[in-house]
């Protein structure tokens, strides 16, 4: 009987991980086509701008889902009140999701950075010190009330998806004022991941987009403070806009595209992921997150501007492509424990010489 639960246990949980990751993916993948939204909308409004009116729409997009479904619940069910203290946790998470926005859209707005983008992909690896700093307080230690670990496998699939950024590298300057940026954003991703992931464990979705509303505005009144009491300094003029950028598409449509389908779906459906599972055994952890997130859209924007011809075809390209996918694989498939079962069921036996 035990054995049958266990199989059944065993089936709930895997059928759980297909469903966080294939989320997830559908997530990244969106990520990386808002790359191509973002770049075109900082050609059209200052980076400071399109981050307020990207997020305050956000935040009414999502509030709109969260009411909708909200009252199709409240047909079944009585509606949750939000503690004060969950409330404090969501303006947490706006702050943070301000701290990775306002550096990684200036990031943009000056420029394509190799570093900037490795300084991304790495950032997964800082999760288990932001953890362990947020679990070191006492609000933090009710929040994220397990510790976020890396595994080998982590380690090796992030440095083979950095080679594949190197390779993408076309021999423009390696150190900018881009990369800094990046470096920040890659840090706030950190905090505000190991703080989301564990604020949000066993969320539903209409809970998720009720916080995310909340998160949403944060942000949004956060860059409006900044954009109004510091005009210029974190801004830069939008340049003008190529003919490709803009040809058939409206700029408008490019901050709705990114505001809805650039922001609102993807964080919906990472969180949901992340949300998943027991509190000692997630589905999709902390570190897993960071690295689809700052790997795969990386890939699918590199996949985009390749099959446009924006970026120079050739053998550096695709291999660039194929060790960032790699990477991700490599990460994600836990192929260091695989080889290491297998090396273990292959040993032989130790005999037991004692009579």
């Amino acid at each position: 009987m035990e054995s049958l639960d266990s199989l059944q246990e065993m089936k709930e949980s895997r059928r759980i991980a297909i469903q966080a990751y294939g989320c997830l993916t559908c997530a990244t993948a969106l990520w990386g086509l808002n790359g191509h939204w973002v770049k075109i909308s900082l050609f059209i409004v200052s980076d400071t701008a399109f981050i307020v009116i990207r997020f305050l729409l956000a935040a009414i997009i999502c509030a709109g889902f969260a009411f909708a479904l909200r009252r199709m619940a409240a047909r079944h069910a009585a509606n949750g009140r939000w503690k004060q203290e969950d409330v404090i946790a969501m303006v947490i998470s706006g702050a943070l999701m301000w701290a990775i926005y306002l550096p990684s859209t200036r990031a943009f707005a000056l420029g394509d950075s190799l570093l900037a983008t490795a300084f991304l992909a790495g950032g997964a690896l800082l999760i288990p010190v932001a953890s362990l700093m947020i679990r070191s307080t006492p609000y933090g230690a009710r929040i994220v009330k397990q510790p976020n670990r890396i595994t080998t496998s982590n380690v090796v699939g992030v440095a083979i998806a950095i080679l594949g950024v190197y390779c993408l590298w076309d021999g423009s300057e390696f150190v900018n004022s881009a990369a800094v940026w990046g470096l920040m954003s890659a840090i706030a991703i950190a905090f505000e991941l190991s703080f989301v992931t564990g604020a949000t464990r066993g969320m539903s979705i209409g809970q998720l987009a009720e916080w995310h509303a909340v998160a949403f505005l944060t942000c949004g009144i956060l860059a409006a403070g900044v954009y109004l009491l510091m005009p210029g300094v974190f801004s830069k003029t939008p340049a003008d806009a190529p003919t490709w950028a803009i040809s058939g598409y409206g700029s408008v449509l490019q901050i709705v595209l990114s505001a809805g389908l650039g922001t609102v779906a993807p964080f919906l459906l990472s969180t949901w992921a992340t949300a998943q599972g027991q509190q000692d055994r997630p589905a999709v952890t902390a570190v897993s997150r960071a690295i689809f997130e700052n790997i795969d859209p990386v890939s699918v924007y590199v996949a985009w501007h390749l099959f446009y011809n924006w970026i120079p075809q050739g053998q550096k390209s695709y291999s660039g492509l194929i060790l960032l996918l790699a990477g991700l694989f490599f990460s994600e498939l836990n192929i260091a424990a695989r080889i290491r079962n297998v090396c273990t069921r292959t040993r032989p036996p130790i005999q037991n010489n004692e009579h």
